[in-house]
C-alpha cells in the first residue's frame, strides 16, 4: 500500500550513510520501529542488506 514507505526509506539513508556493516540482528533492530502489515520485513531487510555491502564494496554473502 506504501503506507510505511516513506518511513523505511528514511532509516535505511540513515543506516547506509553510517557507513558501517551491521548484522542481520542490528538491521532487524534498526527497522523495527516501522510496523509493514502488507509484506513483511524480510525483503525490505534484504534489499538494505544488498545495497549496504554494495556502497561499503563488500561481496554479497551466500
Amino acid at each position: 500500500c506504501g503506507f510505511c514507505t516513506p518511513g523505511f526509506i528514511m532509516t535505511a539513508v540513515e543506516i547506509l550513510e553510517t557507513n558501517r556493516l551491521y548484522t542481520d540482528d542490528e538491521l532487524r533492530k534498526l527497522l523495527s520501529g516501522h510496523l509493514c502489515r502488507c509484506t513483511g520485513y524480510e525483503n525490505i531487510l534484504r534489499a538494505v542488506k544488498k545495497t549496504m555491502y554494495r556502497r561499503l564494496g563488500l561481496p554479497l554473502p551466500e
